[in-house]
């Protein structure tokens, strides 16, 4: 009984692609849906003795396979307990990190100074979030390389890329009263590069002109934040606990949008729908998207199986990203997705 198994293998906790064999006419084909009681997401079709189907089989089987080589060392991140959310604190120096760090852990783990930069080395705080096991790392100020004159300063910006490399999402703190400046931006594109998480954090809002709102100071950010176009943007004062607790509760839910799983039949329609509406040539046919898979998490990677994957223009790229950001909330957080070329069948 095929419910049976169905039962048995959905307690394994494991991924399950669940493919439809002698699917070798257009009857059987309708026929199919009848097993989706058995409440798998993933589902293929395919007739075996006629060789239908199974390049797609062959391409959904090799993009869920990662390819790590064989010598990989385990790395840091993956030596920390799957339920830890590791979050650094960044910016430039004298934006308020520590003032942060010490509101949210509740004692003074790093010096706070009106000197800029005062922290020098990260510093990892453990802490209990509403039930999260959350790191926090606070980092000596980013500096440009160029200017960094002292021996220490120069290793701390790159104890400080390092701990932007190892973590799940970066809070960059920007100070109001400076405004959002070329080394903010530099900043950021650091944490995009490496396809991390982005909470930006406008510190001392307590402090901003009287004629500038908020609405305003907002969509002036966004205008200067072409590198990071999903970062989530909100105003706090760092020495205020429920300003503090705001901004870490966003870092979070970045944190878990990064782990997002999507069904492969429902991305395969909202690009099939996103094709229909806008699209456009690719050699000498119309574009097609055949199917779309997730192929990992953190970012959201997605790998779309289409006819002429070389020829894709950006804008056209940007478009499909869009309209997978307009159906599910990715804010926060980077999505990869990545065009191949779909496999010929062979008869």
């Amino acid at each position: 009984d095929d419910g049976f198994y169905a039962r048995r293998i959905k307690k394994l906790g494991k991924p399950v692609l669940l493919v439809i064999n002698k699917a070798d006419n257009d009857t059987r084909a309708q026929a199919a849906y009848e097993f989706d009681r058995l409440g798998f997401s993933e589902k293929l079709v395919i007739s075996a003795e006629h060789s239908i189907g199974l390049a797609d089989l062959t391409e959904v089987i090799e993009a869920h396979i990662p390819d790590i080589p064989v010598d990989q060392q385990i790395t840091e991140d993956q030596t920390r307990p799957t339920d830890e959310v590791n979050i650094a604190i960044v910016g430039k120096p004298n934006t308020g990190k520590s003032t942060l760090l010490n509101t949210l852990v509740g004692d003074d783990r790093s010096i706070v100074s009106e000197i800029a930069g005062t922290t020098r080395d990260p510093v990892d705080s453990l802490i209990e979030f509403k039930g999260k096991r959350v790191r926090l790392v606070d980092t000596a100020g980013i500096r440009k390389k160029k200017r960094v004159a002292e021996d220490i300063e120069y290793y701390s910006v790159n104890r400080a890329i390092k701990v932007i490399e190892s973590c799940d999402v970066a809070i960059l703190l920007i100070d109001i009263t400076d405004g959002f400046t070329d080394q903010d931006k530099k900043i950021a594109s650091l944490i995009v590069d490496r396809r991390r998480g982005l909470v930006i954090g406008v510190n001392k809002w307590d402090k901003h002109p009287e004629d500038v709102s908020w609405a305003d100071y907002e969509a002036y950010l966004r205008k200067e934040l072409q590198v990071a176009p999903y970062a989530v943007i909100t105003k706090l004062s760092g020495m205020k606990k429920k300003d503090a607790d705001q901004i870490m509760s966003l870092a979070l839910r970045v944190a878990a949008v990064r782990e997002t799983k999507l069904e492969t039949h429902a991305l395969t329609e909202l690009l099939h729908g996103a094709t229909k509406r806008y699209s456009v040539t690719a050699g000498k046919t119309t574009f097609k998207v055949f199917y779309v898979v997730q192929t990992d998490i953190k970012p959201p990677t997605f790998l779309l199986f289409c006819n002429h994957p070389d020829t894709i223009a950006m804008h056209y790229r940007r478009y499909l990203e869009h309209r997978r950001r307009e159906v599910y909330d990715f804010r926060g957080t980077p999505i990869e997705m990545r065009y191949k070329k779909r496999r010929e069948e062979k008869r």
